[in-house]
């Protein structure tokens, strides 16, 4: 099963924008990655080096930096 299916706990990062550039970069970077998904244009799901990452791209956010969240997939909130 791929990475990003199986886990339900991710790292994710911040962009301000170019989220779907970025992946494709980190991914072309080091074996075992792939562009998984970008199901929301603000939400880019990819695997890096076989661990599942998620990129959140909101044009107006943050400035890139080194920090990272972690990112919970459940059902719904309960």
């Amino acid at each position: 099963m791929k990475a990003y299916l199986a886990s339900k706990v991710r790292t994710c990062l911040w962009m301000n924008g170019r989220g779907l550039e970025a992946a494709r970069f980190y991914t072309s970077l080091l074996p075992d990655s792939q562009v998984d998904d970008a199901p929301m244009p603000m939400v880019i799901t990819f695997t890096l080096a076989g661990a599942p990452m998620m990129i959140l791209d909101a044009p107006g956010g943050p400035a890139p930096s080194s920090a990272a969240s972690l990112s919970v997939i459940t059902e719904d909130q309960t």
